[in-house]
C-alpha cells in the first residue's frame, strides 16, 4: 500500500535523510535556468538506456538536489512550473538504483495489452496517477516518495491548488517488484481519461477566461460548468464557448426553456438568455 498527504509548503514532504532527484520536462530555457542555479549540476537524461533512447532531443531530465539549494528553492518557489517543470522523487537508494526504477517504469499498460508511455514526471499526470490508487508500493520500487504541485481537478476544488506527495507505506516482508510492465488499475484508467478529456478545457479557460489554476473556487466552478454541460448535452464542438459564458455568468439560474430546444441550439440561446440578463445585472460578469 501507499499513502497520499498534502502541504502548503514543499519543505513539510521533504523526507529527512533521504537524497532527492527532480525529474523535469525539457523546455527551451530548463538547461539555462539549471546552469544559473547550480555551476555542475548533475544530471541524467531519463530516455537513455530506454526504449525511447532515439527520442534524446526530448527526453526528460534527472537531477540530483540537496537539501536547502538554489537549485531546489526555485523549485519548490516556481510550484514545479516551467522552466523547472516537473516532480520531485526522494529514496535512500544509490543514485544508480533510483534512476533505474525511472526508467523502468515510463511504461504503462491500458485496456488490457495497451502499452505506452506514462509521463509521470507531469504534475497533472502525477495527481491522476499516484491519487487514484493505494496499492503503488510496487510502482515505486525504491522510491521512497514523489512529490508534484497542484492536484486533480477534484482536489483543487476542495482546497486550491497545494503540494502532493505519494509515499510508499513500510511492508513487513520487501516488496517484490514485477519484471514485466504494470498495468493501470481501472481508478486510474478513469483519472487519466478525465485529465484527456478536461485539461484542453482548462487550459482554455485559463487563456481565455482568466481561470486561476491555484483557486480552489474555480476549480469548483469548472466542475459545476461541466456538470451543467453534460446535462444540457452541449456538442462537443460548442463545449469550449459555453464552458467560458458559463463560469462568466457563474451565479446565473440556467433558464428552463432549453429543455424544448436540440443540443446544438443550446449554447445561441444561452447567450441571447445571458445577453438580457446583462441588461439588468453585471454581478455575473466577475470571477471573484
Amino acid at each position: 500500500m501507499s499513502h497520499l498527504v498534502s502541504a502548503a509548503q514543499l519543505a513539510e514532504l521533504l523526507p529527512d535523510e533521504a537524497g532527492s532527484w527532480l525529474v523535469l520536462e525539457r523546455h527551451s530555457q530548463t538547461f539555462e535556468r539549471l546552469y544559473a542555479l547550480e555551476s555542475a549540476p548533475d544530471i541524467a537524461w531519463l530516455f537513455h538506456d530506454t526504449r525511447y533512447a532515439a527520442l534524446a532531443d526530448q527526453s526528460p531530465l534527472v537531477v540530483r538536489v540537496s537539501p536547502g539549494s538554489a537549485l531546489l528553492e526555485a523549485f519548490a518557489a516556481g510550484q514545479g512550473a516551467p522552466p523547472l517543470e516537473g516532480i520531485l522523487v526522494s529514496s535512500t537508494a544509490t543514485p544508480a538504483r533510483v534512476l533505474a526504477q525511472l526508467r523502468k517504469r515510463l511504461d504503462i499498460r491500458f485496456y488490457g495489452k495497451r502499452q505506452a508511455l506514462l509521463r509521470y514526471y507531469d504534475p497533472w499526470v502525477a495527481a491522476a496517477f499516484f491519487s487514484a490508487d493505494e496499492a503503488l508500493n510496487s510502482w515505486l520500487g525504491p522510491l521512497e516518495r514523489v512529490i508534484w504541485f497542484g492536484g486533480t481537478f477534484a482536489q483543487r476544488a476542495q482546497r486550491g491548488a497545494c503540494w502532493y506527495a505519494c509515499s510508499a507505506t513500510p511492508e513487513v516482508t520487501a516488496v517484490v517488484e514485477p519484471d514485466d510492465v504494470p498495468g493501470l488499475t481501472h481508478a486510474q484508467e478513469s483519472e487519466l481519461e478525465d485529465l484527456l478529456a478536461h485539461y484542453p478545457l482548462w487550459r482554455h479557460l485559463v487563456e481565455q477566461a482568466a481561470l486561476d489554476e491555484t483557486s480552489a473556487e474555480h476549480a469548483k466552478r469548472f466542475l459545476s460548468a461541466l456538470g451543467d454541460a453534460a446535462r444540457l448535452s452541449i456538442p462537443q464542438q460548442d463545449l469550449a464557448d459555453f464552458l467560458v459564458l458559463r463560469i462568466a455568468h457563474h451565479q446565473a439560474a440556467l433558464p428552463e426553456t432549453w429543455v424544448a430546444l436540440p443540443a446544438d441550439k443550446r449554447l445561441a440561446m444561452l447567450k441571447r438568455h445571458f445577453d438580457i440578463k446583462e441588461d439588468e445585472t453585471t454581478i455575473g460578469r466577475d470571477w471573484a
